[in-house]
């Protein structure tokens, strides 16, 4: 909540001092960790909600790849 909400700091931050602020409330938030958990929770399967669970882990594989094929490949 904190990183989101600081995001919104760069629409109106100017100069080094403020963006590094800001970069720094981003770095300190726990987003990772935090979108990890929400993600097993859906993907583990729950026989009450008669939802079936997927393979996080080819889903988080999958992502990494992109990204490390996207951003050499971005500049």
């Amino acid at each position: 909540m904190v990183a989101a909400l600081a995001a919104l700091g760069y629409l109106q931050a100017t100069g080094l001092w403020p963006l590094l602020m800001i970069t720094l409330l981003q770095a300190l938030a726990p987003l990772a960790p935090v979108c990890d958990a929400l993600v097993l929770a859906v993907a583990t399967p729950h026989g009450a909600a008669n939802r079936p669970g997927f393979d996080y882990g080819s889903v988080r594989g999958t992502g990494s790849d992109g990204f490390i094929l996207g951003a050499p490949l971005s500049t």
